[in-house]
């Protein structure tokens, strides 16, 4: 399970490279890890956003957006959050594949399922 160490070397992994890019494309390959809203409007929702930002708020990573929004990504037990180049194979266990404007990939993977992205416009 990742643990709050663990979640700030991801934060701090991924930031330098996240910074300023736009998401291009998304793709959903388990709908359950979408929380509060239907896949296909949480694509639309985030294609085109570019990253401001990238925090931590307990296990929480919090995406920050120039647009003020915010895509909210818990680990829970097995989830991870890696920058890969989009021409690495997707394994079976990735969940969320978001494609960026540098030719890189957001992959959101977790083996177990219970990981959860969540789109929201307050941080609260």
């Amino acid at each position: 399970m990742p643990e709050l160490p663990e979640v700030e070397t991801v934060r701090r992994s991924l930031t330098p490279r996240l910074l300023g890019r736009a998401i291009a494309d998304i793709e959903v390959l388990f709908p359950g890890a979408i929380k509060a809203m239907e896949p296909d409007r949480f694509c639309r929702e985030l294609l085109g956003e570019r990253f401001a930002a990238l925090e931590r708020y307990g296990k929480y990573l919090v995406y920050c957006f120039h647009s003020g929004r915010f895509m909210v990504m818990h680990l829970r037990m097995t989830g991870q959050a890696v920058l890969v180049d989009a021409t690495e194979p997707v394994d079976r266990h990735v969940r969320v594949r978001f494609l960026l404007d540098d030719g890189n990939e957001l992959r959101f993977s977790d083996m177990r399922k219970f990981g959860r992205v969540q789109l929201v416009e307050d941080r609260a």
